[in-house]
């Protein structure tokens, strides 16, 4: 199975965003599996700076894209004010995420 990554970045005022995303606190690897054998990691460590929390989105082009749109909008929804996938600023709806993880499994190659 071939598998992509997305760097993700985001924006917010809410302290602690990435240890809600990762659900997990005091989890010492930083990483979560999610729906579709998806894997979110956490690439700094640390308090965010200015509010920024960085991510990177492992999956299997196999994975319903909506799948993952749907988790990450949950996660974030009313949360992240800005969210940047693969550098390019995405507005902050379902439609709209799951219209780059689509693109990004058809047109990456790894």
């Amino acid at each position: 199975m071939r598998r992509r990554n997305i760097f993700i970045e985001m924006q917010s005022q809410v302290e602690w965003l990435d240890s809600e995303l990762m659900e997990a606190p005091k989890k010492l690897d930083k990483k979560i599996h999610l729906p579709g054998d998806a894997v979110l990691m956490k690439v700094h460590t640390g308090k965010a700076k200015e509010g920024k929390y960085i991510f990177i989105l492992t999956f299997g082009t196999d994975v319903a894209p909506g799948l993952l749109a749907n988790w990450l909008y949950e996660k974030i929804n009313g949360r992240a004010t800005k969210l940047w996938m693969d550098r390019i600023e995405v507005q902050i709806n379902k439609s709209e995420i799951e219209k780059i993880i689509t693109e990004i499994i058809g047109n990456k190659t790894n």
